[in-house]
């Protein structure tokens, strides 16, 4: 050539993955699991700092003076606390990240509540951190009595840190547990209607390797759901997700079938029995989609229905506490004016020791009731531990005061013990209208939302629809005689062929998929247009709702039946419901489940009797006359000239003078009218 060949060169190929919303929020779920199991491990660190706390106090009360050996002891005690809040410290950044990230758009109170805990708590870190600082530079200069002074006021935060740590730990659990289930729940939606789309496909794309696909997927999130029920266990109140392993292993049978039947159809590719293993595949297929998309449902609504039923019970959980927190603030009272007034007899000053000893039992007793509930409720904040900090710190310090005989001192203890009490009961009386508030701005959602006349006209609308959506698929050619023909033409081809090694013929005994389609199907002729998994994908869908309607009714009348209170007509009701769903399931929408269904709208009529009959006495009952009647005639009203005719009485009494006062008097009066 008379040119050179011109430079060329190849970049570099590189291959990015972008990461999708719910791989990103599984990472953000998964870090935020792995800092709690590491701060629950700094946690019992903390337990064992508070031990060794106290074996020092112990030792330092046996001596007079602090020795160099016992001030590098709080030497070394002051490091371990400054590495302990150290690793605190980072534990709340890996906390805090995740909680930045997941669901930000999304408005939380349970993870705005986590957020201000976490960083209430690393200003707290922070002070404790310049404390250690000047404890450390002091310790060598300080006299024993100011140093361990200090080092109480340090034990004290470090209590009511350890305390707040514990919530912020069970709160995170809680929300880790809703946030999990929240996208398993998610992704089990999105799965079912994954199986759906394939089952709809032509046989091209609806192969056994896709199916597997969706089977490993589905098995995936069991393992998880397994999981998180586990975790859920480890919480001090596990929150409302059902057990649903039977459910699951249904789905995995079903799933199973339709790879099973797949795979005899790829097999048996190219001959005439081609199209018989892939309905029965479609079938399996359509009732694991439907059962996957139930079990969805099943449990976001068991998610939404428990919130509103806790709220409950901690109101008045909250409400009893107050009531105790009062009494024992008007039994401190009395206690500190006995203390007061009692000063100069010793029996009675020994006596008022022990009654305070026991109240603080009883105080005790309504901080564990207070710290069960701040596991569950955000809104019982850093200000109500420190609260409960001071009550327990100024009453263990009146009592030591007044064993020292130091009365003046111990009673102004005991009065900053009585205000704590008060700013404790003033903080959550303010809660508890909170929450109170917030119950009646959300309505409906928690246990008895729907009344049972609701119920009934519910269940009459579901009925309309079932006949509504028969005599649509009637007039569907398409799934009408052909599919008959075909599977009468199976059934009889099926016939004349040899029985299979158990001495049944081929369409016996192999699960529910086949079950609607060899033998069955020429005594069933008519199923053709109402059976269990049309081949519409409009009837599937159709019917799908149908179910989730009546499965959200059955759940409504549970809840109501709890609440008032279980019955035969009840019970039987809900058998009733139950056996319905499990047809919709096998059958679809055919005559028997609208017969069904009639029966059921009457059993509902007989249970709405039968309940308003619940309680009512049919023995007479008497009422008694409550009315008054004076017989006396009221006098007339005088008139002001009677008023002015009339004498004066006066109320003459004797004075209580004394005998030589008596003689006095007399002789005086001699002495004037004589």
């Amino acid at each position: 050539y008379p040119f050179p060949k011109p430079n060329s060169t190849r970049s570099g190929v590189f291959s990015f993955n972008h990461k999708s919303q719910q791989t990103l929020k599984s990472e953000q779920l998964s870090k935020q699991r792995n800092a709690l199991d590491g701060l629950e491990k700094a946690f019992s660190k903390i337990e064992q700092q508070e031990t060794a706390f106290e074996a020092l106090k112990q030792n330092q009360q046996q001596k007079d003076a602090l020795t160099f050996n016992d001030r590098e002891k709080i030497k070394a005690f002051l490091e371990r606390q400054k590495q302990q809040d150290e690793i605190i410290k980072n534990y709340n950044k890996k906390m805090d990240q995740p909680l930045e990230q997941i669901d930000k758009d999304t408005p939380s109170p349970l993870r705005e509540a986590l957020k201000d805990r976490l960083a209430h708590q690393n200003k707290q870190l922070e002070k404790d951190e310049k404390l250690l600082n000047e404890l450390k530079a002091l310790a060598k200069d300080l006299e024993k009595e100011d140093l361990m002074e200090r080092l109480e006021d340090m034990a004290k935060q470090n209590k009511s840190k350890q305390r707040s740590l514990e919530q912020m730990l069970e709160l995170t659990k809680r929300y880790y547990v809703k946030q999990k289930a929240k996208q398993i729940q998610k992704e089990l939606e999105a799965l079912g209607e994954k199986q759906q789309s394939l089952s709809d496909k032509e046989a091209a794309e609806n192969t056994s390797e896709n199916q597997d696909d969706i089977n490993k997927s589905f098995n995936k999130l069991a393992e998880q759901l397994e999981q998180l029920r586990e975790k859920n266990k480890e919480l001090s109140k596990p929150t409302a997700i059902p057990d649903t392993s039977i459910e699951e292993r249904s789905i995995q049978n079903d799933q199973a079938d339709a790879k099973k039947q797949l795979q005899q159809n790829e097999q048996q590719e190219g001959s005439n029995k081609e199209q018989k293993p892939t309905k029965k595949a479609q079938k399996a297929q359509k009732k694991a989609a439907l059962k996957m998309l139930q079990l969805a449902s099943q449990m976001a609504q068991k998610m939404s229905g428990g919130g509103q039923k806790q709220m409950q019970e901690d109101v008045e959980m909250l409400r009893q506490i107050l009531d105790n927190l009062l009494l024992f603030s008007f039994e401190q009272e009395v206690l500190m004016q006995r203390f007061k007034s009692s000063q100069e007899q010793q029996l009675e000053y020994a006596t008022n020791m022990v009654d305070q000893k026991n109240i603080r039992t009883h105080f005790e007793h309504v901080d564990d009731s207070l710290f069960v509930i701040s596991l569950r409720q955000p809104s019982i904040a850093e200000k109500v531990n420190k609260e409960i900090s001071n009550v327990y710190y100024n009453i263990d310090k009146s009592l030591e005061l007044f064993s020292e005989n130091r009365a003046f001192q111990a009673a102004g203890a005991q009065q900053y013990a009585v205000t704590a009490t008060n700013n404790l009961a003033d903080m959550l009386s303010n809660v508890l209208n909170s929450m109170e508030m917030q119950m009646e701005m959300s309505p409906g959602k928690g246990e008895g939302d729907m009344q049972l006349p609701d119920i009934i006209m519910s269940q009459e609308e579901l009925l309309n629809q079932a006949g509504n959506e028969q005599k649509r698929q009637g007039e569907d050619p398409s799934s009408g005689s052909e599919g008959e023909n075909k599977e009468g033409e199976d059934s009889s081809e099926s016939q004349k062929n040899s029985k299979d090694t158990n001495g049944k013929m081929p369409g016996q005994g192999q699960g529910e998929g086949a079950d609607h389609s060899n033998g069955k199907s020429g005594s069933n002729s008519k199923q053709g247009a109402s059976g269990a998994f049309p081949d519409s994908e409009e009837s599937s869908e159709a019917l799908m709702r149908l179910y989730q309607k009546q499965n959200d009714l059955r759940q409504s009348l549970e809840r109501l039946l709890k609440e008032k209170g279980y019955s035969p007509e009840g019970n039987t009701t809900l058998e009733m419901m139950k056996k319905l769903e499990q047809n919709l399931i096998n059958q679809g929408v055919s005559a028997q489940t609208q017969a069904e269904m009639q029966a059921l709208k009457y059993q509902l009529l007989k249970l709405e009797r039968a309940l308003k009959k619940q309680g009512i006495d049919t023995r007479r009952q008497s009422n008694t006359n409550t009315d008054a009647f004076d017989p006396q005639v009221p006098a007339p009203f005088d008139s002001p000239q009677q008023k002015l005719n009339s004498k004066e009485q006066l109320n003459r009494q004797t004075l209580p003078l004394r005998q030589d006062y008596k003689k006095r008097i007399q002789d005086y009066f001699k002495l004037k009218y004589d």
